[in-house]
């Protein structure tokens, strides 16, 4: 399936019938692929009555696709392709002893989820790789135990960023020194951020709240995700994270994103667009 068509569009420009009619088709010609080239997944739809290319034609909407439970890429393997073709397993984030998902990509479907996802991103941060500050420490890269969401996350995004720092070293403190001459070389330029929302609020956030340092970040652009699930106790709401990070850095409320996706999903990621705001800054 050629993609081409939709990169040459901004992602958020289609009106929703437009955007609804569009996914309609292709989720259809995707249902079809599927059910030629998976067993376990032409068993599934046969389970609806669903056996042919006409079945799946005469759906005027994607919401009449059935549905596949999360649960069941977790107990089985689900590929539409040899498994020699496939050249990377993704799996989901799970605490010890879970059963996480297993995502199998073949060489053109990687490449097109770094495509889309080059498009989505773009839009919010735009089209040149920006100074980049990881906010988060470069040992979760090291350690397996650490690696599988933080990681793939952080090496994700990074390839948006250029001269990147982590603004935590080994030991999960901020690096003053380190942002100080980062920021001193990228003075008045837009600077791209990324991190985990309970990281930034526990290690980046936190400290410089007790901190008499407060960074000028006023140019900006941050980029998180990850939720609250490490730190449910400590959940704010967005606009209580947007204004804390303001008051301690510079950086302005509608400049801060939120991000979510999924590994069964990889490559599409559910921006939060914040509506246009007054930006206050202490600087």
């Amino acid at each position: 399936m050629n993609y081409d068509e939709f990169l040459k569009s901004e992602p958020y420009i289609a009106e929703r019938r437009e955007k609804h009619g569009a996914l309609t088709d292709v989720l259809k010609q995707l249902t079809v692929e599927h059910m030629d080239n998976c067993l376990e997944y032409n068993e599934i739809l046969s389970a609806y009555g669903i056996n042919t290319t006409a079945d799946v034609m005469k759906f005027t909407s994607y919401e009449e696709i059935p549905f596949l439970p999360v649960r069941m890429f977790k107990e089985y393997e689900l590929m539409s392709v040899p498994k020699d073709a496939v050249v990377k397993t993704m799996t989901s984030s799970g605490t010890s002893g879970q059963q996480v998902s297993k995502i199998y990509l073949d060489k053109v479907t990687s490449s097109n989820q770094s495509r889309v996802m080059t498009h989505i991103v773009s839009d919010f941060i735009g089209k040149k790789r920006l100074p980049m500050i990881i906010l988060d420490t470069s040992a979760v890269l090291k350690k397996r135990a650490m690696f599988s969401a933080r990681g793939a996350g952080i090496l994700g995004f990074s390839m948006f960023g250029r001269d990147r720092i982590y603004a935590l070293d080994d030991n999960m403190k901020l690096d003053v020194n380190a942002l100080k001459i980062f920021l001193e070389k990228y003075k008045g330029e837009d600077i791209f951020l990324f991190g985990f929302t309970f990281m930034i609020w526990q290690h980046f956030f936190q400290e410089l709240l007790k901190s008499e340092w407060k960074p000028d970040l006023s140019r900006g652009i941050l980029i998180h995700g990850g939720g609250w699930k490490k730190l449910q106790d400590q959940a704010v709401s967005p606009e209580t994270f947007k204004d804390a990070l303001n008051s301690v850095c510079g950086i302005c409320q509608n400049k801060i994103y939120s991000y979510y996706g999924m590994v069964e999903q990889t490559g599409t990621i559910y921006g939060v667009r914040m509506r246009t705001l007054p930006c206050t800054s202490i600087f």
